[in-house]
C-alpha cells in the first residue's frame, strides 16, 4: 500500500457495498481504495471557512485514474455541504481535521 503504484478501483462500487453492508468481494480493491484514500486525504486540511480543503490539482499527482480523484473530490465536497447546511440551520459542527493517526489507521 505504501508503494507508488497506479492505482484504478471502483471507490463508488465499493462504498454501496458498504452502505448496503455487504461485503466487498474483492480484498485488493479494498487496499487499493484505502491506499487512494490516504494518497488524496494526505493533503486535505481543514480551512479557515470551516471546511475541508484539498491542494491537489490533479490525479496524476497522486498516481490514481481520474474516476478514483473524482470519486474522492466529489465526497468531500459532499461532507462541505452538509457542513455548510448543518451551519445555516444554526447547528455547530466540529469539523475534525485529518490527522496522522486516521492516515496511519487506512494502511493497517
Amino acid at each position: 500500500m505504501r508503494s507508488n503504484a497506479f492505482i484504478d478501483v471502483d471507490i463508488n462500487r465499493l462504498a454501496e457495498q458498504t452502505a448496503k453492508g455487504t461485503r466487498a468481494d474483492n480484498a485488493s480493491d479494498i487496499s487499493k481504495a484505502k491506499a487512494a484514500i490516504y494518497r488524496f486525504y494526505s493533503h486535505v486540511h481543514v480551512n479557515g471557512k470551516n471546511q475541508y480543503e484539498c491542494t491537489l490539482k490533479s490525479a496524476k499527482e497522486i498516481n490514481v485514474s481520474q474516476d478514483v480523484f473524482d470519486a474522492l473530490q466529489n465526497n468531500l465536497d459532499e461532507m462541505n455541504k452538509a457542513i455548510e447546511l448543518c451551519s445555516k440551520n444554526g447547528e455547530k459542527m466540529n469539523v475534525m481535521p485529518i490527522t496522522d493517526k486516521y492516515l496511519e489507521s487506512l494502511l493497517k
